[in-house]
C-alpha cells in the first residue's frame, strides 16, 4: 500500500526527534522506508515486519526501531500485529520504539501500547510516543 502523505509527515517527524533525542549514542547506520530518502535500503524485517526507520547506535549495543502511524493505520489488525512484533523484538534486546502518531491519537497510542505489553507479556520495554505538533 502506498504511504500516505501524513504517513511520509510522520516518517520525517519521526526521524528528527529520534536524531535529536538519541544522538549521543551516534547512530552509525540508519534505515528509512520512504521512496524519498537516500539511504542503503529499507530496514531489515523484524520478525517478518518492515519498521518505518531502524537505527543502530555506534557506542551502545543498542536499536532504535521507529513506527510512524496514522489515525486509520493504528486501528487496523495488520498494526496490531506489527508494533506486538517490535515490542517483543525490543524486549528482548533491550531496544527503544519510538511510535510517531498525529496528536489528537497519542494518547490512545499511549494506552494502546500499554496494552500490547502487557498482551505481549513484557514490562521492560522501552517505548515512547512522542509528541508532535499537527502534521
Amino acid at each position: 500500500m502506498p504511504e500516505s502523505s501524513l504517513h511520509a509527515r510522520l516518517v520525517d517527524y519521526l526521524k528528527l526527534w529520534i536524531e535529536k533525542h538519541y544522538n549521543q549514542y551516534d547512530p552509525i547506520m540508519k534505515w528509512i522506508a520512504s521512496a524519498k530518502e537516500n539511504n542503503p535500503g529499507k530496514p531489515p524485517k523484524i520478525d517478518g515486519s518492515i519498521p518505518d526507520i531502524l537505527f543502530k547506535c555506534k557506542y551502545r549495543d543498542m536499536s532504535i526501531v521507529g513506527e510512524a502511524e496514522t489515525f486509520v493505520s493504528i486501528q487496523n489488525a495488520h498494526t496490531y500485529v506489527q508494533l506486538r512484533k517490535f515490542i517483543t523484538y525490543c524486549a528482548k534486546f533491550d531496544w527503544h520504539l519510538i511510535v510517531a502518531v498525529p496528536l489528537d491519537i497519542s494518547s490512545y497510542t499511549k494506552n494502546l501500547m500499554k496494552l500490547l505489553k502487557y498482551d505481549c507479556g513484557v514490562d521492560r520495554t522501552n517505548i515512547h510516543v512522542p509528541l508532535i505538533p499537527r502534521c
